[in-house]
């Protein structure tokens, strides 16, 4: 019985420390204008579709700050060496999304980054 405990407890314990992992690449990327960019939009990269937009901000500053999160597996495509710019959704007619572009390969991923580049088009 006591060894059947400890094991429930390790299943609990390891259950919640993989609940608070984050579960992929969050950062905020500051845009001047957002041409209809809403939140739930997409975020592509190559063609796929890597993340979503979170929320849109209009800022004191007079510009919006955009909450994106990018999936997992795509986190290497959000990296410090990379651009991003508002584009029709190519999945989606009639909606923006955000594109990445990556202006050299590798480079260091985004991590907690208050702002990250944006490029204009």
């Amino acid at each position: 019985m006591l060894k059947f405990i400890r094991v429930f407890v390790c299943v609990i314990m390891a259950t919640a420390a993989f609940g608070c992992q984050k579960s992929g690449l969050d950062f905020k990327i500051r845009f001047d204008e957002i041409q209809g960019l809403k939140a739930g939009v997409g975020i592509i990269f190559e063609a796929s579709r890597v993340g979503s937009v979170q929320k849109v901000v209009y800022t004191s500053d007079g510009d919006y700050l955009v909450e994106a999160a990018v999936e997992p597996n795509f986190s290497n495509a959000a990296t410090r060496d990379s651009q991003f710019y508002i584009v029709e959704d190519p999945q989606t007619a009639g909606k923006k999304a955000i594109q990445i572009v990556q202006t050299k390969s590798g480079g260091a991923v985004l991590r907690d980054v208050l702002c990250a580049d944006r490029g204009q088009r």
